[in-house]
């Protein structure tokens, strides 16, 4: 797609953890957000 910037491969094992650590945390928020949308219930609230 023109305009949006390249995206390069993991430069090494460390760094392609860490994607893959980020991404799934980022959808399981996500995921959570939606479940409390349904059901207004949340699990884990700091005071």
């Amino acid at each position: 797609m023109a305009g949006l910037p390249r995206r390069q491969p993991p430069s090494d094992l460390r760094e392609a953890i860490l994607h893959v650590l980020v991404e799934t945390e980022t959808h399981a928020g996500h995921l959570d957000a939606v479940r409390e949308l349904i059901d207004g219930k949340q699990f884990l609230v700091l005071d």
